[in-house]
């Protein structure tokens, strides 16, 4: 069975950040700063992936301020995009984390820097699995039948309520410091699954009940304006991105467009 990946991918500057410092890889793409809309937020971009041919997807949350943190998200990006698959994608995606995380350090090294990093949320979907891979604080949901949990683990410290939790992992980790330990975890998926990846803008304005509420209640491309837009009128604290993914029965597809065909 054949199913496609339709993906739509949002990123924004959010309403308190002079910068972005977030980054995506997705369909071969990942953020282009070069073009922006005025509001802050890069165009959208949409499209489906074969599951028969599995590329790297996932959210990167660059930390740093004045330290380059859109850097280090850019060159975790990059990493993922440039990735070649082997059908091992535990191992794969694992390969992806470590060589960024030596790119990044020694991006540090050689420009002086104190320190940068980046989290990083990212998974390959096979024939009829997903694997995932993260490290930080980005995350990545499964919706399936109206019901939505986090699948992804977060790296942070336990903290009173309310405030913020510090990182215990994140990539930029010098090796001889801190060894990295992405969580990696696979399951299967089904015809009409979405998967929901994120950085912390979204989730730090948005509740859980609120992003499956948005989620169950619209088709793709709206749903993920919707939870971009209503975690910046709830304040857009942070930059915020997502990648919001839908499976789907290539022979469903198919037969739906013939039937909509005959019918018209």
């Amino acid at each position: 069975m054949n199913y496609k990946i339709n993906y739509i991918c949002i990123s924004d500057i959010g309403k308190r950040r002079s910068e972005n410092q977030d980054n995506y890889c997705c369909g071969g793409n990942s953020l282009d700063r070069k073009y922006t809309l005025q509001s802050g937020a890069y165009v959208p971009i949409s499209g489906s992936i074969d599951s028969r041919q599995p590329e790297v997807i996932g959210v990167f949350d660059g930390m740093g301020g004045e330290q380059c943190g859109d850097i280090a998200s850019m060159i975790a990006a990059d990493t993922a995009k440039a990735a070649e698959m082997t059908g091992d994608p535990e191992s794969d995606l694992l390969k992806i984390c470590h060589s960024a995380n030596a790119e990044i350090c020694r991006f540090v090294e050689d420009h002086h820097l104190r320190c940068m990093g980046t989290t990083a949320a990212i998974a390959v979907f096979g024939k009829d699995s997903i694997t995932i891979c993260n490290i930080g604080d980005s995350r990545i949901y499964l919706v399936s039948d109206g019901c939505m949990r986090q699948i992804s683990l977060d790296h942070t410290e336990p903290v009173p309520y309310l405030a913020k939790p510090p990182l215990t992992q994140n990539l930029g980790l010098p090796e001889d410091d801190q060894a990295i330990e992405p969580y990696i975890a696979k399951g299967v998926y089904e015809d009409g699954d979405r998967f929901l990846f994120c950085t912390d803008g979204l989730t730090d304005m948005l509740s859980d009940e609120e992003i499956i509420g948005i989620i169950n209640n619209a088709v793709l491309e709206e749903a993920a304006k919707s939870l971009v837009d209503t975690a910046l009128e709830k304040g857009g604290r942070d930059n915020i991105t997502i990648i919001l993914c839908e499976i789907r029965e290539e022979n469903r597809n198919l037969l739906q467009t013939i039937i909509r065909t005959m019918t018209a």
